[in-house]
């Protein structure tokens, strides 16, 4: 099993920061290979079904540097310009957001060189991205593309893009990384997109919005990762309780797979504190997880850092 390697640095609200952060960790740390441009680039993991991540961190968005844009692509040949294959998101699925095909990856609230932390957490076939941009302090932003694991045998197109769906520096429904909704009914989340569908045939639109879901959320309601649920420690046996986070597709609906390395404290955020460590047993035994608080939507997000991550 593969395991993440985490990277830490900053960026800031100028041109190309975003960039040099994945340059580090992924074209040096884990092999992706890349196109460059001035200020873009196209990353391609070494391993799995090998779709690509677009990042445009010209400032082309209505806050400037203080966001980058990010697109997945089934195939991409030229980043100048741009000439791909089947981009998720298109530009029909982002009507009251962006607008454009492509998800933000927030970098700052200013757009100046101020220092602004982040956290990586990448292997050679996932990224995830948390960054404290200093919209409201402690909160990490967040975005992540990549390989799901998939419970379709064979799965080419399990890969996943998740984003915020407008540019600024609001949190509610536009983070949504930490966001878990009800498969009842299939229901989906801005900001998540799929290439294709799980029969693996490109939908009518072509990219496919999906959503996702813990123990929690599973017969009703909304849910934000450590926003509430079992009292921590458990009282009857002081347990702390995870949940993988399953990925769903709207009709059905369907559940598709689980995101690698990301899951659901099932307990309110509040109990635990940020970098906190701590080791899996039972079922989880021989897993170690690390939580990062606060995301954006007043949670956290626990992150999977052993040799333990599952991959198809």
């Amino acid at each position: 099993m593969n395991q993440f390697t985490k990277y830490t640095g900053t960026v800031s609200g100028t041109a190309g920061t975003l960039i040099t952060a994945l340059d580090a960790a992924l074209v040096t740390g884990q092999s992706w290979t890349k196109i460059a441009g001035t200020n873009v680039g196209a990353y391609r993991a070494p391993s799995g079904g090998r779709l690509t991540l677009y990042v445009d961190d010209n400032g082309s968005g209505s806050h400037g540097y203080r966001d980058a844009r990010v697109t997945g692509y089934e195939t991409l040949a030229s980043v100048g310009p741009v000439v791909g294959t089947n981009c998720f998101p298109l530009a029909s699925q982002n009507p009251t957001g962006l607008n454009v095909n492509s998800l933000t990856a927030r970098k700052s609230t200013t757009l100046d060189a101020t220092a602004r932390t982040y956290v990586i957490y990448a292997d050679t076939r996932t990224v995830y991205m948390f960054v404290q941009t200093g919209d409201t302090a402690g909160r990490y932003m967040s975005w992540m593309f990549g390989e799901f694991y998939s419970l379709v045998a064979g799965d080419p197109w399990n890969t996943a893009l998740i984003g915020r769906d407008a540019d600024g520096s609001g949190a509610t429904n536009y983070d949504a990384l930490d966001v878990l909704y009800t498969v009842t009914g299939g229901t989906n989340i801005t900001g998540h997109f799929l290439p294709r569908g799980y029969t693996g045939l490109p939908t009518t639109n072509g990219s496919l919005a999906f959503g996702k879901h813990g123990d929690l959320s599973k017969g009703g309601g909304v849910q934000v990762l450590a926003g509430g649920g079992v009292a921590y420690p458990n009282p009857t046996d002081g347990g702390l309780y995870l949940s993988p986070v399953w990925v769903h597709e709207p009709a059905g609906p369907t559940i598709r797979g689980r995101l690698r390395g990301f899951w659901q404290l099932c307990h309110l955020y509040s109990g635990f504190t940020d970098g906190e460590t701590f080791t899996g047993t039972g079922d989880l035994a021989g897993r170690t997880f690390t939580v990062m608080r606060q995301s954006a939507n007043n949670g956290a997000y626990c992150i999977e850092t052993s040799a333990t991550l599952e991959t198809n």
